[in-house]
């Protein structure tokens, strides 16, 4: 009786481990671009806090299987850590909505950086890491302080994120 008890519970904390159905895609095809020669990453968004309501969560969205997790901090409907399918459409517009960012020059887009020419203090940001299977990191990190019409494109598409991906509810109104 105790190693049948013993079975059952090594059955299902390994049963834990399992890893959540690509949603009958091929194996390898990339959720993002239909693709399966893509390359494979994961994607975490994470917005700053600012001197107000701002909403502060990160989003992490596995490029290959569209699995996401949010977690929600401060200003949110949904605080502490949620699970989430992203189709590949919403995975195909959110690696759009955040592609711009990754070709500019790490901290143009900060306080002092060259493509920052006008400051406001009060307005949050935004941290964009791409993480590739191998563990390569590549961030950057964009303050939406960093007024002028030159960036306004660029932010209009990281203030999509939100619509891109089914987290719309876990942020809350805002």
């Amino acid at each position: 009786m105790r190693t049948i008890i013993l079975l059952a519970a090594a059955a299902t904390s390994l049963s834990a481990c399992a890893t959540l159905p690509t949603s009958g895609r091929d194996a390898g095809q990339s959720a993002g671009s239909g693709n399966p020669a893509a390359v494979v990453e994961r994607i975490t968004y994470e917005t700053s806090a600012c001197h107000g309501t701002c909403p502060v969560y990160a989003v992490t969205v596995d490029t290959d299987t569209g699995a996401g997790e949010f977690i929600g901090t401060q200003h949110v409907a949904v605080t502490g850590a949620s699970r989430f399918w992203a189709t590949p459409a919403q995975v195909r517009s959110f690696v759009h909505a955040v592609a711009a960012l990754r070709a500019t020059p790490i901290g143009a887009l900060e306080q002092g950086g060259t493509a920052c020419a006008t400051y406001a203090a009060d307005l949050p940001g935004a941290t964009v890491t791409w993480q590739s299977p191998a563990g390569k990191r590549d961030v950057r990190r964009v303050d939406f302080g960093c007024a002028g019409q030159t960036n306004r494109a660029l932010f209009d598409d990281l203030r999509s994120v939100p619509r891109v991906l089914p987290i719309a509810e876990l942020i809350g109104r805002r």
